[in-house]
């Protein structure tokens, strides 16, 4: 999951042991009870592809998938057809990677911190990530772009169009995650904006060029701050996710709101902004929580992270993926239950492969998720045509 406060661990009767193992080149592998286990194979036209890794991104070809290891981990890529995995940072040090994505002319994004210090995960994860280069030769070590950014970023298919938010300015305390407090809701700050670019290649060298301000939580005037104060609430903050086929000037992101009052409670929703005119729309009509991932190809519907309660710390640990409009009427349907086979799990991180065919994802229990953000039981993959999308 992305853009959560801190929150309290969400108990179930049903919550089982995780045995956690480490592997220095492949990250942290969990298993769960064989009973447990036996639920999730149980969920229809999947299959799992991996047992280790998570936030999976499709290549344009919708053969390869390129995925993380671990949070601070390293990233490979999965040839889906073969199920054989290779490394793409085992030849540079570093101090870790968030996060990868595929670059249509080839090339890589990673989103890494320059340190990482023991005891900081969780600060490094919102305030140290930065956005870099990888030649898809791997002809040499990452190439910074100059940006920091918190949380997931959107790449465009169509072009070298990239979206994220910076995190707060000026910085917040380096403190151990131990000694950090629940963020209070923004108000207007630099992170509460939501950046575009292209990235260019000058001399060779790669750097972000046209950047621009597509969102403000402290635009009053636009057309987002008037839809959320209608509804008695305030923007606290964005995360994009996708831009849409097949002209990538729509975009889907997810939005933390607060209630006007001092100290209300953060609510997480997905929305789709036209580029060209500021136009949003509210997918989910505040009907849960609901966190926007992978768009289908067709640009007609996203994936949603959604859960019906509303109250955070129940619902993080327990979304499934939906299939959203994006036509604003809010008509969903679920495309995986697994919360519904068990109370204990949840499912995540869904792309769709650019030809429709293939929904790859993560699967995980609230007790894995509780200990590091985003991680689970590794990656798994959904005939999207049997299951009748």
């Amino acid at each position: 999951m992305r853009m959560r406060q801190c929150i309290k661990t969400f108990a179930t009767a049903f919550a089982p042991a995780a045995i956690i193992f480490a592997n220095p080149a492949l990250g942290q592998g969990y298993t769960v009870p064989p009973a447990l286990q036996a639920t999730i194979d149980s969920h229809p036209h999947v299959r799992r592809l991996t047992d280790w890794g998570s936030r999976p991104d499709w290549s344009g070809d919708s053969k390869r998938l390129l995925f993380v290891s671990k949070e601070y981990g390293d990233i490979f890529e999965l040839d889906v057809a073969t199920g054989k995995t290779r490394p793409l940072s085992f030849h540079y040090p570093h101090a870790g990677i968030f996060r990868a994505y595929y670059l249509p002319n080839g090339d890589y994004l990673l989103l890494a911190p320059r340190t990482h210090t023991p005891g900081f995960e969780a600060y490094g994860r919102s305030n140290d990530s930065e956005l870099w280069l990888l030649k898809g030769d791997l002809s040499g070590p990452p190439i910074a772009l100059g940006e920091h950014n918190i949380e997931g970023i959107a790449v465009a298919r169509g072009g070298m169009r990239v979206a994220w938010s910076r995190p707060k300015e000026p910085p917040e305390e380096r403190v151990p995650d131990a000694q950090r407090r629940a963020p209070e809701p923004s108000s207007g700050e630099s992170n509460s904006k939501l950046w575009a670019a292209e990235i260019v290649f000058v001399d060779g060298m790669p750097q972000l060029a046209n950047k621009r301000v597509v969102l403000d939580c402290a635009d009053k005037y636009s057309p987002l701050v008037k839809l959320v104060t209608q509804a008695g609430q305030r923007c606290a903050g964005f995360e994009p996710q996708n831009f849409v086929p097949s002209d990538d000037n729509r975009l889907t992101f997810t939005m933390a709101t607060t209630g006007l009052q001092a100290g209300s409670p953060y609510s997480i929703g997905a929305y789709v902004i036209d580029l060209r005119n500021g136009k949003v729309m509210d997918l989910d009509r505040d009907e849960g929580y609901a966190e926007a991932e992978g768009v289908f190809p067709d640009g007609k519907s996203t994936l949603v992270e959604f859960a019906e309660s509303a109250v955070l710390a129940d619902a993080v640990h327990a979304v499934d993926l939906w299939q959203y409009q994006l036509d604003g009427s809010g008509r969903r349907r679920p495309v995986t239950w697994y919360h519904s086979l068990n109370a204990s799990l949840k499912s995540n991180q869904g792309v769709v492969s650019p030809d429709g065919r293939w929904l790859a994802f993560g699967v995980s229990t609230s007790e894995i998720e509780s200990k590091v953000a985003g991680q689970g039981l590794g990656v798994f993959l959904m005939d999207l045509k049997a299951a009748g999308f």
